[in-house]
């Protein structure tokens, strides 16, 4: 009796334990995920999922597995997307019953073209080949149109553009138009001139002179400059006797004899008929060099040494080197000549600024009594470390292996990954104090939603697939597989030449207007769901596209996304209170620099005209070696050109028509043309150092025709 009592107790307790889980409803369950999609830097996307169960449902989106901030509505938007939103994105929905995880979907960022090395300006000699060639940045694949003259170049579609044998009729200015899925860019035009060889019109004649009087040759040549002279005793080169006239101020016994002069120029060379020098002497000259001490970096009174600069701009010339090489680019071809001297003195003052920037911030947490423990950076650094090999599929064996193949050790990419760790978590404590609490009224937010509308509204939007091929021939071949029953995803994997949709079956993910190409665009939103289209040809080939699903336009309520919009807002603010004080700690900052050179970039970071006004100073004092000098004092110029040309476009929207308006923009004008006349006189004075130097070639002639082109 009593064992059957027991079990009854038993049944009972089971039965309202689970009567209790009833209560709780349905868990969740995902009907329709969230899909892959592809779009390109500053578009829009939308990812949304469908689901059920007992309400009421909640919803967090994660990119690589971490909660997005606010992204808790069956949809989750980004505005206006950017390189590092590409990712894997999920959806756990939840209820009182339980959660479920979708399946991922993965964004692909596509990025519109750049041109990272333009074409240059040539100058060939007749018969000679030239090439022109540009390097563009952007996701492949991308297609090449050269133009002279404005006019297209028929077959002349590949990133270099080779005139075999050039004539006159070849001169001209060139450029190129670059497109790929996301847009186009047109490079600077680069000119190109056709030179003649050296042809002597009057030759040095002979002389006869008495020890001790001075003796000049000359001689007058005709041909495209620049004309190089090389003057020569019996044969032999004469040191420093370059010009087209060549003095011996005292002459000596020893320098009688029979004396040439060798024309050149790239084209070619020349030599004159010989001149006798009949009796007498010769001269020489001297050479000086100087030096500096002290701290590299002084930050309100805390000196900094060089290693810590060294390190933050190796870092970033190891960041730009990697981004570059993904496309195929040596980083290298960046830092050559008057232009490469600019571009590092640029990769100098970032990594400046950010030594200058970690000072202040560290120093603030220090007044804040802010510490970072070891055991909140090792947390955090192992779930950045796990998501990283998540996102990458990788195990820490293969990660390891990589470090074998390619040079580094583990130890040191985790000893490396905690500092980073360790400095994004002082950076977000100190920001967060310096932010302070950010109390929104739903009447600010209703604004901050109707300000920002557009990102919150859905576009129409297709989900399709394509194959890409290079001929209309292979197009039909597919059209025919495909109506014989052939798989479409198996058919893009194996024939699309767009790599990076075929190892996804053909999928582009979700797009709106504006984002392919015009024709493939117009084809692809008039098909229903399911359809397949006929050949539609584009700039990069012949395309089969299947649309596979469709989300019609919609513009929810403030009601509908107000977490959303909270958390876009008060992301805003942070952003904006922490960009103002940072700005305020610099400019009160006292921030002492032994390198005149990375002073004078700091001050025009700050300033133009303060930079402007150092290198100057340093140009003027002449204690620095800087080759360049004059160039970077001629580009600072240019700069403040383009500073000056936005104010007349502010003047233009600002102010009403009228005397005053017209005055206003006269005054801005007038600073223009002496920005300019001050760039072009700099540049004139790089070319006496730097005769050869293609970039300070272009800068003047842009320049004399009163255009400066962007850099």
């Amino acid at each position: 009796m009593r064992i059957r009592a027991v079990v009854a107790v038993l049944i009972v307790l089971g039965m309202g334990a689970l009567l209790a889980g009833c209560d709780k409803g349905t868990p969740p369950t995902i009907s329709t995920p969230p899909t892959a999609q592809t779009a390109c830097v500053g578009g829009k996307v939308t990812f949304s999922v469908t689901a059920a169960g007992t309400a009421p449902l909640s919803y967090q989106w994660r990119k690589d597995g971490t909660a997005i901030s606010g992204a808790t509505t069956a949809t989750y938007t980004i505005g206006s997307v950017a390189a590092g939103d590409a990712g894997s994105y999920t959806v756990v929905v939840t209820n009182a019953a339980g959660s479920i995880t979708s399946a991922a979907a993965v964004l692909t960022v596509n990025v519109p073209p750049t041109l990272t090395v333009q074409p240059a300006a040539q100058s060939a000699c007749a018969g000679k080949s030239v090439l022109f060639s540009v390097t563009a940045a952007g996701t492949p694949p991308l297609a090449y149109q050269w133009e002279k003259d404005g006019t297209p170049i028929s077959g002349a579609t590949t990133a270099i553009y080779t005139i075999p044998a050039v004539t006159t009729a070849d001169e001209g200015t060139y450029t190129v138009v670059v497109t790929n899925s996301c847009g186009t860019v047109t490079s600077h035009a680069a000119a190109l001139s056709v030179s003649t060889a050296p042809a002597i019109t009057v030759h040095p004649a002979p002389q006869t002179v008495v020890a001790g009087s001075s003796a000049t040759f000359s001689v007058t040549a005709a041909g495209t400059p620049p004309l190089a002279y090389q003057w020569k005793r019996d044969g032999a080169d004469i040191a420093g006797a370059t010009e087209p006239s060549y003095t011996i101020p005292a002459v000596a016994s020893a320098d009688a004899g029979s004396y040439t002069v060798v024309v050149t120029n790239p084209c070619g060379s020349v030599t004159s008929d010989p001149a006798l020098l009949t009796v007498t002497p010769a001269a020489t000259a001297p050479v000086p060099p100087p030096a500096a001490t002290g701290p590299f970096l002084i930050v309100n009174g805390h000196p900094l040494d060089r290693a810590a600069f060294d390190s933050m701009r190796e870092s970033i010339l190891d960041y730009y080197a990697q981004l570059y090489a993904q496309f195929g680019i040596d980083i290298e071809i960046f830092r050559a000549g008057a232009r490469g001297r600019l571009f590092d003195l640029d990769l100098d003052l970032t990594a400046l600024t950010a030594v200058i920037t970690r000072g202040l911030v560290e120093a603030e947490a220090e007044r804040l009594g802010v510490v970072i423990t070891g055991e909140e950076t090792e947390a955090e650094f192992q779930k950045q470390y796990q998501a990283m090999l998540d996102t990458y599929g990788m195990t820490e064996q293969d990660l390891i292996g990589y470090f074998a193949l390619y040079g580094g050790t583990l130890e040191e990419f985790k000893e490396e990954g905690r500092a980073s760790v360790a400095e994004q978590l002082l950076y977000a404590a100190v920001q967060q104090a310096v932010v302070g609490p950010i109390e929104l009224s739903e009447d600010e937010l209703r604004a901050y939603f109707e300000e920002h509308k557009a990102d919150y509204s859905t576009e129409e939007q297709i989900e399709a697939s394509h194959i890409l091929v290079k001929t209309e021939e292979e197009a039909q071949a597919i059209l025919a597989e495909l109506a014989g029953g052939a798989d479409f995803a198996e058919l893009a994997r194996t024939r699309s030449t767009d790599t990076g949709s075929a190892a996804q079956g053909g999928a582009l993910g979700w797009f709106g207007r504006g984002v392919m190409a015009p024709e493939f665009e117009e084809a692809a939103f008039a098909l229903e769901v399911g359809e397949t289209s006929g050949i539609v040809q584009t700039d990069f080939g012949f395309h089969i596209i299947r649309v596979t699903n469709r989300r019609a336009a919609s513009e929810p309520e403030f009601g509908e996304v107000a977490d959303r919009v909270r958390a876009d807002a008060e992301s805003a603010i942070a952003r904006e209170r922490f960009d103002a004080w940072l700005k305020a700690a610099r400019e009160e900052a006292t921030v002492v620099i032994s390198d005149p050179i990375l002073e004078a970039m700091y001050l025009k970071d700050l300033d133009l005209d303060r930079g402007i006004a150092a290198f100057e100073r340093i140009r003027d004092e002449g204690v620095v070696e800087e080759k360049y000098l004059s160039f970077i004092i001629g580009s600072l110029y240019e700069e403040k050109m383009a500073s000056l040309q936005s104010e007349i476009e502010l003047l233009t929207t600002q102010l009403p028509e009228g005397p005053e308006r017209e005055a206003e923009i006269a005054r801005v004008e007038e600073e223009i043309e002496e920005a300019r006349q001050a760039a072009l006189a700099a540049y004139q004075e790089a070319l006496k150092v730097l005769p050869d130097d293609k970039d300070i070639q272009e800068r003047i002639t842009l320049l004399e025709g009163k255009e400066a082109l962007p850099r």
